[in-house]
């Protein structure tokens, strides 16, 4: 089936549709203001945001932030990847640029065959290009300037392409349409309406569905936790029909109780994992998407951990010496403290403000994220506001009733979550509302709370068609199931090991021309 990425600057946000549709499965709020370009490398998303003039590598499909560089010049659009290579466009500059590997360096340049260049993609040979000034998309000749086919877009202003395996798919503002052609051609099969009004960069997810590659090797094949690694090496022959990359994500609250930093079972009072605290006291608690974030009452510090552990790998000084709440927004550590009254904005995990404002009550105390805006918890008043963004500006807001002494806050991304300290207990409130849906004892006085979700390395289901003559090895390893049709003769040894779950029945004639025939499915 496959899924298209796509990212609205509307919105702000990134998507995640299911196959060629309106469906979407999921989506994020965008590190910036406008989300141009997004790709996929079978792991991680790839951005690039013209109002910051950066591009950014996210982990896993998430907001979360591991890698960012600055554009060639401004106005970064459309990005795609060569297999080795991030290749971007930028629209101001009218330049398509190859990047050596993941960095700012630049291996290759050209100027488009047009003014202004939106979207590109790259078919496995050659380079594909859309152009918002001549309303054309440009087939290329390999990665050059040289243009060997052209045809009029759907509309009048293309601003994302990108291709299924077997249709080129277009995206297009003035229509707010995203499009899949008949082949490579201007004939539209099928199309529907993007998220909002300015669908930009698309990106068809060539881990999950039709997406052919060729390679021929006469060394060894090893197929391993990333797809990626078929299509390194020398000289294979492997064609790979369908993928499934399959996203291990696990959910978990993690508090700051009795001096100790706990993850619990989902929303449960069961605890699973615990470590001290660097300091008395964690009033705040937060996870960037690896690491937990906290904040000591004693000593007034924040520190950044090396992932779920007491090991510390960073750390920063508090504003005051009353910091009492921890958040993260997927790139930057939010903060608020008692004393100041402020809400603060750290840049990264650093003592850098980058922003800040007053709070709206007199006792501040716990804050959280949820995707697009900060929420505030005011002990005196007991109310609970929803920001609009990171600003003042109140949107909504609600009262609590029969509390003790509210302390943190979180968004699971459906509901918001708050830890009562000395009543020990954390609620559940039913999504932005005061209606608790749950709720759950904790063993002692619990203050800051996050909502926890990892994203472990995916294991990889694909349906390949191979047919290789191996002359050294071969060796299937790291959690891949695999599917028919697949020949293989193995002139030297065979090596199926490493938690391998397959899928189909196994037939094995060991001798000097060894043939291994996976053919029914169990």
């Amino acid at each position: 089936m496959g899924y298209l990425l796509n990212s609205d600057v509307t919105t702000q946000k990134i998507y995640r549709n299911s196959g060629f549709s309106k469906t979407i499965t999921d989506s994020f709020s965008s590190p910036s203001t406008t989300p141009m370009g997004v790709m996929w490398d079978g792991s991680n998303v790839y951005s690039s945001d013209s109002g910051s003039n950066k591009i950014y590598k996210h982990f896993g499909f998430s907001g979360t932030i591991s890698d960012s560089f600055s554009s060639p010049t401004t106005d970064p659009a459309c990005l795609d990847w060569d297999g080795t290579n991030l290749l971007s466009v930028e629209y101001s500059a009218g330049k398509i640029y190859k990047h050596s590997g993941f960095t700012k360096t630049i291996s290759d340049s050209f100027s488009s065959p047009n003014l202004n260049p939106m979207g590109i993609f790259w078919d496995g040979s050659n380079l594909w290009s859309a152009d918002v000034y001549g309303n054309k998309i440009y087939k290329h000749s390999g990665f050059s300037k040289t243009v060997s086919d052209s045809f009029s877009s759907p509309s009048a202003d293309p601003t994302g392409i990108t291709g299924d395996g077997t249709n080129l798919l277009s995206a297009d503002y003035s229509s707010d349409k995203i499009y899949k052609h008949s082949g490579f051609s201007s004939t539209i099969s099928d199309s529907f309406s993007s998220p909002s009004n300015y669908t930009f960069g698309i990106f068809w997810d060539p881990y999950s569905g039709l997406y052919p590659f060729s390679i021929n090797r006469y060394d060894s094949i090893v197929i391993t936790e990333r797809l990626a690694d078929i299509i390194r090496g020398d000289q294979r022959d492997i064609s790979v029909y369908d993928s499934i990359w399959v996203e291990d994500v696990k959910q978990s609250l993690i508090s700051g109780t009795n001096y100790k930093i706990s993850k619990h079972s989902h929303f449960s009072s069961s605890i699973t994992d615990s470590f001290s605290g660097p300091g008395q006291e964690p009033v705040g608690v937060a996870w960037d998407g690896v690491n937990v974030l906290s904040e000591m009452y004693t000593p007034s510090k924040i520190y950044k951990h090396s992932g779920f552990s007491a090991t510390i790998s960073d750390s920063f000084s508090s504003p005051s010496t009353f910091p009492v709440g921890l958040a993260c927004d997927g790139l930057n550590t939010l903060a608020v403290d008692r004393t100041t009254r402020k809400i603060y904005k750290y840049s990264g995990f650093s003592s850098t403000v980058s922003d800040s404002f007053s709070s709206p009550s007199t006792t501040p105390y716990g804050i959280g994220w949820d995707g697009n805006n900060i929420l505030s918890l005011d002990s005196s008043s007991n109310k609970v506001y929803k920001h609009s963004g990171f600003s003042a500006t109140i949107s909504d807001s609600f009262s609590l009733s029969s509390v003790s002494y509210n302390y943190g806050l979180t968004y699971d991304g459906t509901n918001t979550l708050r830890s009562d300290c000395y009543n020990f207990k954390v609620y559940k409130h039913s999504g932005f509302s005061a209606t608790i849906s749950s709720s759950f004892s904790t063993p002692g006085y619990t203050y800051g709370i996050d909502w926890c979700i990892e994203r472990f390395t995916p294991n990889l289901q694909i349906i390949i068609l191979c047919d290789a003559n191996v002359y050294e090895s071969h060796s299937i390893t790291e959690n891949v199931s695999l599917s028919i049709p697949i020949n293989f003769n193995i002139f030297d040894s065979s090596s199926i090991v490493e938690n391998i779950s397959l899928i189909f029945a196994l037939n094995l004639y060991v001798a000097e021309q060894r043939g291994i025939c996976i053919l029914n499915k169990v």
